[in-house]
């Protein structure tokens, strides 16, 4: 039952023929994150480290120069290594997390509603 649930927080984001799976954050993890820096966004990166569970298309040559064209192996501290030095992909992964909080934040106002 565990992993359905965390499965039901999951969603694909596709960036430049990548595509990278994403885990909502619970909203206990989101106000502890906020805990940390009040009034901010929580620090990407930290968001990513816990939220990144698994990449698609990604070829070990796109990550490291030189590599071969296999598909890498998904290791997340690599995926924000690697992120961090593309800031386009890297932003939009972040928006895509951020997108996924905001749907979830209007689910739930909709389920008040009714």
């Amino acid at each position: 039952m565990l992993e359905r649930l965390r499965a039901a927080r999951e969603v694909w984001v596709e960036v430049d023929g990548f595509r990278f799976l994403i885990r909502r954050p619970t909203d206990i993890q989101l106000a502890q994150w906020r805990e940390l820096s009040p009034g901010e966004e929580p620090e990407p990166s930290r968001v990513l480290r816990r939220c990144l569970i698994a990449w698609e298309g990604v070829r070990e040559l796109d990550v490291v120069p030189g590599g071969s064209a296999d598909f890498a192996p998904f290791s997340v501290a690599v995926a924000v290594e690697w992120l961090e030095d593309r800031v386009e992909l890297y932003s939009k992964v972040i928006d895509g997390v951020r997108a996924a909080v905001t749907a979830h934040a209007e689910a739930l106002r909709g389920d008040e509603k009714n």
